[in-house]
C-alpha cells in the first residue's frame, strides 16, 4: 500500500476516536454478549491439545516399539531420539510463527497448523518396521506444535478485556488435556490405533479453523480491508451494543496509531535496520535483564527434569515394578499422572489469580526439590539404577528379595513431584514471557526465548538415557533435586513479582540502578 493511501484512510471521519479508549472503562459484559469469542478461542486453541499429545506420547510409544516384533534394533538411541525429536522441530515453527501469520494472518495460519499435525499421525499409522518414519513424524510433530503460538495470538487479539486472562488460560489447561488423553488412551490402544485416534481429532481440528473470522486486528494493521468488512467482524465477535462499541473504537485508535507508525518504518528504515535497532535494544536494562532472568528460569524449568517423566513416563513406571498392589500398576500410574497434571493446570490458573506467579514458583520448586530427592533416595535403597530402553521388561529389579521401601512410597514421590511442577515450573515460565520483556523487544524476545526452551527440552530428553548409564537413576533424580532447590534460591532473589503490575510498573522494576 501506498504511503498517501495510509494516510488518507486515516483521514476519515469514521476512524477518528473522539475518546481514547485508554481513558475510558471497559464496559462490563455478560456471556450472551462475548460467546462468539468463547467458542473460536476454543476453536483457535484446540490445536495446541495436539502439542500435550506429542509431549506424552513417545512416553506410552517406546516400551511398544520395544515389544513390537517388526520391530528390530530398537536400543536407547533410536527411544531417546523418538523421544526428543518434537521437542528438536517445535523451535522452527515458533520463530516462523510470527512472521508467518503476520503475512497470511492469524486464522490462514489456524488452518495450515493443523496439515503437519495431521500428516503426522498418518504417517506412524503406516509405519511398520522402519524407524525412520517416526523420525519424520515426530519432527513434523514438533514443527506443527511450534505453530500452535497462534492460537495464543488470535485469542489476545479477539476476546474482550475482562475474558481474556481465561481465555487465555486454555492454552495451559489443553496442553495438560494433551496429556491426559494420551496416557488413557495408551493404556488400551497400541501405537497405531493411537495414530488413528490423534489423527482424526488432528482433522476434525483442521476443519473447525476453517469456520473462524479473521482477528480485526490484523485486518485493520496488515490488510487494505475495507472499515465496513473489519466492523462486521467486530460486530460478529462483540453481541453486546456496548462492548461493541467499546472495541470498534480501540480498533479505529489502532489504524489510526499503527498505519502511521508503518508508514513511517517503511520510508525511515530497511528490513537490516530494524532487526538491528530491535537487537541493541536488548542492551537496555529494561530489556537486558528481564530477558537474563528467563534465561535462566528456563534452564532450571528443563535441567529438574520437568519433562522427562512426561516424555519417559511408561519406561520409569516399569523399572519401578509391575504391580504395586490393589490393582495399582505402571499403567494406573501413568493415568494417574496424566489426571494429576490436568487438574493442576486448573488450580495454577485459579491460584495465579490470588497468590500471584513467584509465590507459586516458590512453593512448585520446593516441594520439586524435596520429592525427587526423595524418589532418588527411595529407588537407590530398592536397588534401582537403570531403565532398559531396548526391552519392554515386566519388572527391572528383583522382586523376590525383600525391597527396602514399598513401591508405593516411590510412585506416590513421582507423583508429588509432577503434582508440583504442574503448579508452577511447567506452567509459569512459558506465561510470564511476555509479562517481563518491555513492548518494543516482546514478539521478537518472546520468539527468541522460547524457542530457547526448547532445545533445552531437546537436550535433556535426548542425553536421558545416556545420563542414567553415566550416574544411574537415583543420581540423575538427586541432580534435578539439587536444580530445583538452586531454583527456588534464584526464584527467591531474582523474580519480580508481577501480580496487579502493570507493563510500566515492570518496567520501572527493571529499569531501577542496582544500588536502588
Amino acid at each position: 500500500m501506498e504511503a498517501g493511501q495510509l494516510l488518507e484512510k486515516d483521514k476519515k471521519p469514521e476512524v477518528v476516536v473522539t475518546e481514547p479508549v485508554r481513558q475510558r472503562k471497559s464496559e462490563k459484559s455478560s456471556l450472551s454478549d462475548v460467546w462468539p469469542q468463547v467458542l473460536v478461542s476454543c476453536i483457535s486453541l484446540s490445536s495446541v491439545i495436539q502439542a500435550g499429545i506429542n509431549l506424552a506420547f513417545s512416553g506410552i510409544l517406546l516400551p511398544q516399539l520395544a515389544d513390537d516384533p517388526n520391530i528390530e534394533h530398537f536400543t536407547k538411541a533410536e527411544a531417546s531420539w523418538i523421544a526428543s525429536l518434537s521437542a528438536f522441530s517445535l523451535p522452527v515453527g515458533s520463530i516462523i510463527a510470527g512472521p508467518l501469520m503476520d503475512r497470511f494472518g492469524r486464522r490462514t495460519l489456524c488452518i495450515l497448523q493443523n496439515i503437519p499435525l495431521t500428516a503426522s499421525w498418518i504417517i506412524v499409522y503406516f509405519t511398520t518396521t522402519s524407524l525412520w518414519p517416526l523420525y519424520v513424524a515426530r519432527l513434523m510433530s514438533g514443527f506443527g506444535g511450534g505453530l500452535t503460538v497462534v492460537g495464543l495470538v488470535y485469542t489476545a487479539e479477539i476476546s474482550h478485556v475482562s475474558y481474556r486472562p481465561i481465555l487465555l488460560s486454555l492454552n495451559s489447561v489443553n496442553v495438560a488435556f494433551g496429556i491426559l488423553i494420551t496416557t488413557v488412551v495408551g493404556v488400551y490402544l497400541d501405537w497405531h490405533q493411537c495414530a488413528i485416534v490423534f489423527g482424526l481429532f488432528a482433522f476434525v481440528c483442521l476443519l473447525l479453523t476453517i469456520i473462524l473470522p479473521e482477528s480485526p486486528y490484523w485486518m485493520a494493521t496488515f490488510t487494505d480491508a475495507p472499515l465496513e468488512d473489519i466492523k462486521i467482524v467486530v460486530k460478529y465477535l462483540n453481541r453486546g451494543e456496548k462492548i461493541f462499541t467499546e472495541e470498534w473504537q480501540r480498533i479505529q485508535e489502532a489504524i489510526s496509531k499503527r498505519r502511521q507508525l508503518m508508514v513511517e518504518e517503511n520510508h525511515d528504515k530497511s528490513w537490516p535496520k530494524q532487526f538491528m535497532d530491535t537487537c541493541r535494544m536488548f542492551k537496555e536494562r529494561t530489556a537486558f535483564i528481564p530477558t537474563i532472568i528467563l534465561v535462566a528460569l528456563f534452564l532450571f524449568q528443563q535441567i529438574s527434569g520437568t519433562y522427562v517423566v512426561i516424555f519417559y513416563t511408561l519406561n520409569i513406571f516399569q523399572s519401578i515394578g509391575t504391580d504395586y498392589g490393589y490393582g495399582f500398576d505402571r499403567y494406573s500410574a501413568t493415568v494417574a499422572l496424566g489426571v494429576i497434571r490436568f487438574i493442576m493446570s486448573f488450580v495454577s490458573t485459579g491460584c495465579s489469580k490470588v497468590m500471584g506467579r513467584r509465590s507459586i514458583m516458590l512453593i512448585s520448586s520446593l516441594l520439586m526439590a524435596v520429592s525427587i530427592c526423595m524418589s532418588s533416595g527411595f529407588l537407590y535403597l530398592n536397588g534401582i539404577h537403570t531403565i532398559d530402553f531396548s526391552t519392554n521388561p515386566t519388572n527391572t529389579t528383583t522382586h523376590d528379595n525383600p525391597k527396602a521401601v514399598n513401591d508405593w512410597w516411590i510412585i506416590g514421590s513421582i507423583l508429588i513431584y509432577v503434582c508440583a511442577g504442574s503448579f508452577g515450573l511447567m506452567v509459569i515460565p512459558w506465561a510470564i514471557v511476555g509479562e517481563l520483556l518491555p513492548t518494543k523487544v516482546r514478539a521478537f524476545g518472546s520468539g527468541l526465548i522460547i524457542s530457547y526452551g526448547s532445545v533445552l527440552m531437546f537436550i535433556i530428553i535426548k542425553t536421558f538415557p545416556y545420563s542414567i548409564d553415566l550416574v544411574t537413576l537415583p543420581g540423575v533424580f538427586l541432580a534435578y533435586g539439587v536444580m530445583s532447590f538452586v531454583m527456588t534460591a534464584f526464584v527467591y532473589f531474582y523474580l519480580p513479582e508481577t501480580l496487579g503490575k502493570s507493563f510500566q510498573e515492570i518496567s520501572k522494576y527493571f529499569s531501577k540502578s542496582s544500588d536502588t
